[in-house]
């Protein structure tokens, strides 16, 4: 059984294997001071937008994905004196796109080749 030599740092333990390399402490600031200001950069950027922001982001929220709409109940089927049908209900899709939220999509051109069609510019014919 050897006595590791302390003297140098670099001494060997009775298992055989080497010492661990001191840290420096100036090289453990740096890396705490770094992780500090990143946390800092963090705290600071989130009291921004939620302190200083609140009311622009709310507002884009809002526009973004609100919106009211008067949904009229089905009527039923209306019939005549004589049980014919005069009027019935059907119910219908309305789709709508928002074209400040489209980009380019590729598509498969009739002879096959792929090509990059701006689906604003599609909308507007």
């Amino acid at each position: 059984m050897t006595i590791p030599d302390r003297s140098s740092g670099m001494g060997e333990r009775t298992d055989g294997a080497p010492d661990a390399v001191p840290i420096s402490r100036w090289r453990s600031g740096l890396v705490h001071g770094a992780l500090l200001l990143v946390a800092a950069a963090l705290v600071a950027r989130s009291a921004q937008v939620q302190l200083l922001e609140h009311a622009e982001w709310a507002r884009l929220a809002e526009r973004q994905h609100v919106r009211d709409v008067a949904v009229v109940p089905p009527r039923g089927t209306l019939l005549d004196a004589t049980g014919s049908v005069l009027v019935e209900t059907r119910e219908q899709m309305k789709l709508a796109i928002a074209p400040q939220e489209l980009r380019t999509v590729r598509l498969k051109g009739p002879e096959g080749r792929k090509r990059e069609v701006d689906a604003r510019a599609a909308l507007r014919k």
